[in-house]
């Protein structure tokens, strides 16, 4: 250990300077005798919280003296005081036994078990007393690094004395009694009892040590998985705010300077919700930080206790190490379950009037009542097949009808902006509003942008296709799952997946994880961006049955939706692949659901086979 982490071991938590009388709480942490006295009075009567963790604890009668003291971390202020408090290597340590005679002798040695600095001729003496014969004697070099770390060295080794017995040493375990013994306690007031080795027995106690340790090392090792992926998500809010801003920008210059006011409104609640994000999450990160505070700092303590602690000592920490220990077993709640995502929804400049555009918050909390729209596709044809669905960046709809081609739809007044001739029964939003298309006659994909023009041709086969927000293609092909670059038209990536009767409806969430529901297999499955399964879902049994699964598509926060055409029902589940409930039952008659897909106000749109749209409000909002 370096010189930072002893004095952060050996400093108390309430003065922040070197320990004095150091005793420990009954949650395993260290704090002056007389810091933790003031603290316990200033609580007042009854339990009192431990000033690190906030964990209450009864102080004894007497207050913080009847504590356990932490005699491993006194030993190691004795002998690292003189390096913490800085003071000049040339310092002369002098004879604590001359001293006594009022001579100053240069000190050669240190005996750890007299706790004495002593000159050369001391030592002599020291040496050949035979009481004193086993002490541990080291000789002082000067080099204060050097001599530091040799005592510390002997500090586990020292020899501790029983205090009825004060020539014995502490050499045995009684069973019976749960206390630690000399020979003649063994002899005397402990005879026929269990007495057993005291290095034996401590055995076990030094092994649960190392494992709390490992515990503590894997508890911190999640907290900063969690801290990290937190600060990512701090990254994302802030791109989704930069985004929002972006669009009210646009839309503002649209309907000119007179709405300046509102929008200016518009971009401090983007700010607010912001910041009220932000703060949620420094929040968070916060207590995740404090949790670490607390594990580390106990795992210090547990450090010196496994180096330098003696057995008597270990084993008076027994009860405690066992309570840490269950209470470590507990899974960790490190879930941050206050995650948004900011929606806009656009205004328009119709022969009305105006309609402004509104941020929102939308929240991943589902709403009790869900709220359908009925029946509002814009298609001339009643009886238009509807095989997929995509929103494009600027919010508008893409249907695909399969031989009847594709459709381009107002969001707002859901007309038909532009129809596209092409057999295609999927699409998917690529970047600068293009549409990923599966021309069924050819099995290519094209490129089409919002005029119906055909951009590129990918020179892949594929029978689905789904779309990254950076524009790399995901088709599917003959039981493997192609990844492309649109924009070098070269192969990234092939994965293998199960090769269904029909292809499989293929949708990707934030983490490039892909979905993919498996009508003929009755499932919907989950893989990893190398190919390993994370999810497989097949329905409940009773509530929820999985029958013919067609669309799929995922939310802003990961949830996965998936149409179940058998059932005419529309499953939600959250994004481990846990089932939440059914957005659509088949009490709602919506017949049919073939292609989902959530808007950019968080809307999820169900298609039917038959040609019918539908708007499910399903998660919460807030637009103050």
């Amino acid at each position: 250990q370096d010189e930072e982490t002893y004095r952060e071991v050996l400093t108390c938590p309430i003065c922040l300077e070197l320990l004095t009388d150091p005793k420990v709480t009954p949650c395993m942490h260290t704090i002056c005798c007389g810091c933790l006295d003031k603290w316990i009075n200033q609580k007042g009567q009854g339990k009192c919280p431990c000033p690190v963790c906030t964990i209450e604890f009864e102080p004894p009668t007497g207050g913080a003296k009847g504590l356990k003291g932490n005699y491993i971390l006194n030993d190691m202020l004795d002998t690292l005081r003189r390096r913490l408090k800085k003071e000049s290597d040339s310092t002369i340590r002098h004879c604590d036994i001359c001293l006594n005679e009022d001579e100053k002798v240069k000190a050669t040695s240190k005996c750890i078990d007299c706790d004495q600095y002593i000159c050369k001729e001391c030592t002599r003496v020291h040496s050949n007393i035979k009481a004193l014969k086993d002490h541990k004697v080291i000789q002082i070099t000067g080099d204060d690094r050097k001599d530091t770390s040799a005592l510390l060295e002997m500090i586990p080794k020292r020899m501790k004395f029983c205090t009825s017995h004060p020539d014995e040493q502490f050499k045995f375990y009684c069973r019976s009694c749960n206390e630690v013994l000399c020979r003649d306690c063994c002899i005397t007031t402990h005879s026929g009892h269990k007495c057993e080795n005291l290095n034996e027995n401590v055995k076990q106690d030094m092994k649960n040590i190392r494992s709390l340790i490992q515990i503590s090392l894997q508890r911190e090792e999640n907290v900063n998985a969690v801290i990290q992926e937190m600060n990512d998500y701090k990254e994302k809010i802030e791109r989704n705010a930069s985004d929002m801003k972006t669009k009210i920008t646009k839309d503002r210059q649209a309907q000119h300077e007179l709405i300046d006011k509102y929008y200016n409104g518009e971009e401090a609640k983007v700010e607010r919700f912001k910041s009220e994000g932000l703060k949620k999450v420094d929040a968070h990160i916060s207590s995740l930080q404090m949790q670490n505070g607390i594990t580390v700092s106990t795992r210090h303590l547990l450090d010196t206790q496994q180096q330098y602690g003696h057995p008597a000592e270990i084993i008076n920490m027994r009860k405690e190490i066992t309570k840490k220990t269950e209470e470590w077993s507990q899974p960790q709640e490190l879930d941050f379950d206050s995650k948004f995502k900011l929606t806009y929804t656009y205004g328009t400049s119709k022969t009305p009037g105006l309609q402004f555009g509104q941020v929102s918050s939308l929240k991943n909390i589902i709403k009790e009542n869900i709220k359908i729209e009925k029946d509002v596709a814009p298609f001339k044809d009643e009886n238009i097949e509807l095989h997929d669905l995509a929103i494009l960046d600027n919010g508008e709809i893409v249907t695909a009808h399969a031989k009847d081609g594709i459709n381009i739809i107002d969001p707002v007044t859901h007309e038909q902006k532009l129809h596209v001739t092409m057999d295609c029964s999927y699409v998917a939003s690529a970047p600068n509003n293009q549409i990923a298309a599966l021309d069924s006659e050819s099995c290519t994909l094209k490129l089409v942008d919002n005029n119906g023009n055909i951009d590129t041709t990918m020179p892949y086969m594929a029978w689905s296709v789904a779309a990254t927000p950076d524009g790399t293609l995901i088709a599917y092909f003959g039981g493997k799952i192609s990844l492309m670059n649109s924009q070098t038209k070269t192969l990234i990536n092939t994965l293998s997946v199960n090769n269904d009767f029909l292809p499989p409806c293929i949708a990707v969430n934030s983490r490039n994880e892909i979905i993919l529901s498996f009508y003929s297999n009755n499932s919907l499955e989950v893989i990893g961006p190398q190919g390993d399964t994370l999810i497989q879902y097949e329905g409940l049994k009773k509530q929820a049955q999985l029958q013919h699964p067609w669309g799929t598509c995922t939310d802003p926060f990961d949830n996965i939706i998936v149409a179940s055409y058998g059932t005419n029902s529309v499953h939600l589940l959250n994004s481990h692949g846990k089932f939440i409930k059914l957005l659509v039952t088949k009490e709602d008659n919506i017949v049919g659901p073939s292609g989902v897909v959530v808007d950019k106000q968080g809307r999820l749109i169900v298609g039917t086979s038959i040609g019918k749209l539908y708007y499910i409000s399903y998660l919460e909002s807030c637009a103050n």
